[in-house]
């Protein structure tokens, strides 16, 4: 891909290193690649690997011999690393061999499966940068005549035409072909390198062309963590050979080439889920510009960022001419290692995503496996964990083209990922017959306004942000009600803040304490009653100057659906709690008497309410289960009570939560402690004889406890806490699930899903007639369990924590709930259900 320096013309541009020389500096290409592995943690370091099935009769001692031989011939698989006082240098081993692990699985019940767990072994491991092994060849002998060999090597000291090279190489040699000696080794070029590194007019130009960059910001699942780790998964697409084929006729008809129409299908993509105009995209070159790197092996691979203009919402034919010339002018260029191009730029220090690009993309123009002599085929293996949050690999073979999406796990559910390779798929598809659509077109959120009514209990707030900021980010114009205590995590989504006082006094339930449930029920609906007709007044008039396209309201924001209702407009009613409709009712669990004098004092304001406002259409008997467009519910289908017989008009869709705005730092206890976070969410939270309880139950055990006590009650009137006991007005909630290893709340549904997104075991002390209920099914669906706080001891308390956090049967009821919960497709799938329900769009389906 880029212009070669003849031997012929100039002798060896890379001169070899004295033959004593047993340490070299890293290359440049290699400086970028150890802060890459030393800057973000992980559970996997980034490996070459080579892993093919050999079935014909194979020599074992002949081949293991040129495994050795393989090692002694390409210096890089015999180097480590060493940190001294000036960094990491290059250890070049003397040529001894390689020796290569022979493992049998030919007795077990099924060898294949053997087979990949050892070379996915090999695939995953988090190897010792500092003097440890970095290459390692395991042969797997599954039966007669048929073998699978692997060579895990370090990217460190290998790249993917590394890999090519090895397979040629060892095949060779298995064969007692003779071979040329290489002209050189890696430690020779990482010395010349380094030796002839000065900036130049091509460093400048990426300097000047990626200045002010910004970062892509896809819409996510999973909040992102404050530091990027690898992890992955990968979804598999194959497009038939006559899409590639007109893939490749409209390339030529366009004067560019197939991975420029790639590139142009997954930026739209991007673009159109980020609602971003400006974004980079990186791209792996193969870096050998020298004639003599081409048999070598080593890091020789560099990465250019192709940075991609939609400014002025070009249509996609225009973008592929912009990506064509950003592409050629980018190859131009490849030459500058990326280590000093990030340098140049030097973008804003973000260790939660990696710098300049996110997304990666390579067209492979190596057929894997099959070395020449030797029946071999790639062996498959688990998805190679990656430090992006995607990377998209296409194959273009002769029975079509072959893509894969890796995605990182920790931000993106399955069901994400498979929607966004389909959508990658099919304007693949769709472009060489329709080049003039726009990339941001209509059916791709332009325009449209929705409107969120909220209550002001925080629980109710935090599970929807999510979806608010997807909705902002596909270009919807979104307005969510808030007072001023919560305007801020509102900004934060994106959204414009629709203003307003209200009669509920901050994050208290009156009625909490009140021992009769069916008092307690009749008058939390009077005050959400009351909660409307003082609220409706002041968000009526600005809504009505820019009418919503939509309305979406909290079960318990009466005023949205009287707006809704009063001015024709769709709705959606949100159920950030068990939903309490058609196949079952909270009063299937908890039976009230419907004539208790409260329920009869609400009923009569309630009719009144609605006459004064001249809505005689609307029954009172169903304002709190109207008819609406859609329901949302913001918990999977598997814990909802009776969930499978909810109709398709309900989407079960899970958490919809997002970073909080205002949240403090927190890192756990250094020693490594196990932690236990304590929390009664922010409605009602005064409960200090509780705290006091919490002290003592866990005053000299090893748990480290975060406590949240609220913002009413001073911490001070509790007394001292114990040493490992920190007490904090309100816990930063997500940073902490992150880490805990149980969670005790109150039982509010917000904080139950937070806990299952997070995979930890719950504790649920309830006090209301909710809570009970959704302790009751914490306990039922095997997540945890649920305590009474009539009868509460510090003994009974850690007895169960101690419990509930070591039970294998727990965990893997957490883990379970865990993957409906990612299943159910969070804000993503939610916005979609939400777009299907605006006017001029077909219905989607429920789930």
């Amino acid at each position: 891909m880029g212009v070669q320096t003849p031997l012929d013309e100039m002798g060896s541009a890379v001169p070899r290193r004295p033959a004593p020389a047993a340490t070299a500096p890293l290359s440049l290409l290699q400086r970028r690649m150890w802060h890459l592995c030393t800057a973000y943690p992980g559970t996997a370091s980034p490996i070459v690997v080579i892993a093919n099935r050999i079935t014909e009769p194979l020599d074992v001692p002949a081949f293991t011999a040129a495994v050795r031989a393989l090692a002694d011939r390409h210096d890089a698989l015999r180097t480590t690393f060493t940190i001294g006082a000036d960094g990491p240098r290059q250890v070049i081993a003397a040529p001894g061999g390689l020796d290569t692990e022979q493992v049998d699985v030919s007795g077990q019940d099924d060898p294949e499966a053997s087979a990949r767990e050892l070379v996915a072994e090999l695939a995953g491991a988090l190897l010792d940068l500092d003097g440890g092994t970095l290459v390692r060849s395991r042969l797997i002998r599954l039966g007669a005549d048929d073998h699978v060999w692997c060579l895990a090597v370090h990217h460190l000291l290998a790249d993917g035409e590394s890999a090519m090279v090895l397979q040629r190489d060892v095949t060779a040699l298995y064969r007692g072909e003779p071979l040329p000696e290489p002209p050189i080794g890696y430690a020779d070029f990482a010395a010349w390198q380094c030796a002839n590194a000065d900036s130049d007019a091509d460093l400048r130009w990426w300097a000047g062309h990626l200045a002010g960059v910004p970062p892509l910001d896809l819409p996510l699942d999973l909040p992102r963590p404050p530091v990027k780790t690898t992890r992955a998964d990968q979804v598999d697409l194959r497009l038939d050979a006559a899409a590639a084929a007109a893939l490749d006729a409209f390339a030529r008809s366009r004067r560019a080439t197939p991975f420029m129409v790639l590139l142009t299908a997954l930026v739209t993509v991007l673009a159109r889920r980020s609602r971003q105009a400006d974004f980079c995209v990186g791209t792996p070159v193969a870096g050998r510009l020298l004639e003599e790197t081409e048999e070598a092996v080593g890091l020789f691979s560099n990465m250019i960022a192709l940075r991609a203009d939609l400014s002025g919402e070009p249509g996609l034919g225009e973008l592929l001419a912009r990506l064509r010339t950003e592409v050629i002018s980018g190859l131009a260029r490849q030459g500058v290692p990326f280590g000093q191009v990030v340098a140049a730029v030097d973008p804003p220090e973000d260790r939660s995503r990696t710098q300049l690009f996110q997304v990666i993309f390579s067209l492979h123009t190596q057929t894997a496996g099959g070395a020449p002599g030797l029946r071999w085929q790639p062996f498959g293996q688990a998805a190679p964990q990656i430090l992006h949050d995607l990377v998209l690999d296409a194959w273009r073979g002769p029975d079509g083209l072959d893509l894969t999406l890796r995605y990182d796990t920790g931000l993106f559910t399955a069901d994400t990922a498979r929607g966004l390779a389909a959508e990658i798929a099919e304007l693949v598809r769709t472009m060489p017959a329709d080049d003039g659509q726009p990339v941001f077109g209509a059916g791709h959120g332009m325009g449209r306004h929705i409107a969120f009514f909220n209550i002001p209990a925080l629980g109710h707030l935090f599970p929807t942000l999510g979806l608010v900021a997807e909705l902002v980010r596909r270009g919807h114009r979104v307005s969510c009600t808030a007072g001023a205590d919560r305007a801020a995590y509102v900004a934060a989504a994106g959204a414009r803040v629709l203003p307003y006082t209200s009669t509920r006094p901050g994050d208290t339930d009156p009625h909490a304490g009140t021992p009769d449930r069916t008092e307690h029920i009749g008058r939390s609906l009077l005050n959400f009653l009351a909660e409307a007709e003082h609220t409706l007044p002041q968000l009526e008039q600005p809504l009505l100057a820019d009418p919503p396209d939509l309305v979406l309201f909290d079960r318990m924001a009466f005023a949205g659906h009287v707006f809704a209702h009063t001015h024709g407009i769709p709705a959606i009613q949100l159920w950030p709690m068990l939903v309490s409709a058609g196949p079952w009712s909270i009063t299937d669990a908890a039976p009230v008497d419907p004539h208790h004098p409260t329920l009869t004092e609400y009923a009569v304001r309630l009719e009144k309410f609605l006459a004064d406002r001249g809505l005689t259409t609307l029954p009172a008997e169903r304002f709190l289960t109207p008819d609406v467009v859609r329901h949302l519910a913001f918990l999977p289908r598997a814990f909802q009570y009776a969930g499978e017989r909810f109709g398709p008009e309900f989407g079960f869709v899970g958490p919809c939560t997002m970073p909080r705005a205002g949240d403090a730092p927190w890192s756990p206890p250094a020693d490594g402690s196990p932690v236990a976070l304590v929390s009664l969410g922010t409605l009602n939270n005064h409960w200090p004889d509780f705290y006091r309880l919490v002290f003592e139950a866990f005053a000299g055990t090893p748990w480290h406890v975060v406590l949240a006590v609220g913002q009413r009650l001073d911490p001070a009137s509790l007394g001292p806490p114990p040493p490992n006991v920190t007490v904090m007005p309100v816990a930063p909630q997500l940073a902490v699930l992150a880490h805990a290893r149980v969670f005790v709340s109150h039982g509010g549904l917000g904080g139950v899903m937070e806990g299952v997104q997070a995979g930890v075991p719950q504790v649920a002390v309830a006090r209301t007639l909710e809570q009970d209920i959704n302790a009751a099914r914490v306990a039922e669906t095997g997540i945890g369990a649920a305590l009474r706080l009539d009868g509460l001891t510090p003994d009974l308390l850690r007895a169960t924590v101690n419990r509930v956090s070591a039970d294998p049967a727990i965990a893997a009821g957490v883990a379970a709930m865990r993957a409906e919960v990612l299943a159910a497709g969070g804000a993503a799938r939610a916005a979609d259900l939400v777009e299907s329900c605006l006017p001029g769009r077909a219905g989607g389906s429920g789930g």
